[in-house]
């Protein structure tokens, strides 16, 4: 299953850098296989502007930044309570969902709580 707060990180991580990301600046993030997938994944999704390659081996490529579509969702799931509600959402669903459902779900989570903070009148 997806590490959530693994693509999360990578994604603020990314975002906050000026381009040119080696797969050792990932380092921070633990688990280099895990690093990898999640890697591939963000580039397969449309998340994040790449050159990097792991099949059939690592091409030494790079990380340029974050794509339009990668830097709007990271704006989405920047805020920590945000991120506190989709995250347990997505835990309690326990399901590996591909970027264009956890776009929704995030969408509609955000939509939810901002609605619930509206005064009666």
């Amino acid at each position: 299953m997806r590490d959530y707060n693994l693509m999360r990180n990578m994604l603020v991580f990314i975002g906050c850098s000026d381009g040119d990301l080696n797969l050792v600046d990932f380092q921070r993030f633990g688990d280099v296989s895990a690093v990898r997938g999640e890697l591939s994944r963000l580039r397969q999704e449309g998340l994040i502007e790449s050159s990097m390659e792991f099949e059939p081996s690592y091409n030494n490529g790079t990380v340029k930044g974050l794509t339009e579509e990668g830097a709007a969702f990271l704006r989405d799931i920047e805020d920590d309570r945000v991120w506190a509600l989709m995250a347990k959402t997505l835990e309690d669903a326990g399901l590996d969902l591909s970027y264009p459902l956890l776009k929704k779900v995030c969408e509609t989570i955000v939509e939810r709580y901002v609605m619930s903070k509206i005064p009666e009148i």
